[in-house]
């Protein structure tokens, strides 16, 4: 009986073994971590939102991720704009902004700068040509009442079902911003 609970037993690490092997565990977790230290680069770097919110609004909802988002863990780094997140102190990734590509997600060794393409640098004047001035930098108090109610609604949580989260609406009419509210 106990030399057939030991082949038992052997058997079950066996598949658990076979199973890592061909699973690959610890990629899910890299891209846990990736998708951690992107999500809040782009909330925090981008949006100027609390990182804090950003993990509890935008990641932990996500299906699965609250099963691992207690061993996940973040640090914003501001002066050097990067995010680095870890699954309990390992696998970590690293999110920073490279000129020319944006908000790249970096594993292991540190890439150095990617040089932006003369392509890249052509193609900016011009397109910043064709997108003309919509909006200053004052705010724009909607002037319809009706405008107003819509907005307020819009950024107002339901009592029951899933919430919105709204952090903007930017109103645009004959080019022109008439509406901008954000949260």
């Amino acid at each position: 009986m106990r030399k057939s609970i030991w082949i038992g037993v052997g058997l079950v690490v066996a598949l658990v073994v076979a199973a890592a092997i061909k699973l690959r565990p610890d990629l899910a977790i890299r891209v846990a971590t990736g998708l951690v230290s992107h999500e809040i680069y782009s909330g925090v770097f981008v949006s100027g939102l609390k990182p804090e919110a950003i993990f509890a609004e935008n990641l932990t909802p996500r299906p699965f991720f609250s099963l691992v988002a207690w061993a996940l863990a973040y640090q914003v780094d501001r002066e050097h704009r990067a995010v680095t997140a870890t699954f309990l102190g390992a696998y970590q990734s690293r999110a920073a902004y490279r000129d020319g590509l944006g908000c790249i997600v970096v594993h292991g060794a540190e890439p150095a700068d990617t040089p932006r393409s003369a392509k890249a640098a052509a193609a900016e004047p011009r397109a910043a040509a064709l997108l003309p001035e919509i909006a200053g930098p004052e705010v724009v108090e909607p002037a319809d009442d009706r405008l107003r109610i819509a907005l307020d609604r819009a950024f107002a949580e339901p009592a029951r079902g899933r919430a919105r989260r709204t952090k903007a609406v930017v109103v645009v009419r004959g080019g022109h911003v008439i509406a901008p509210v954000s949260a």
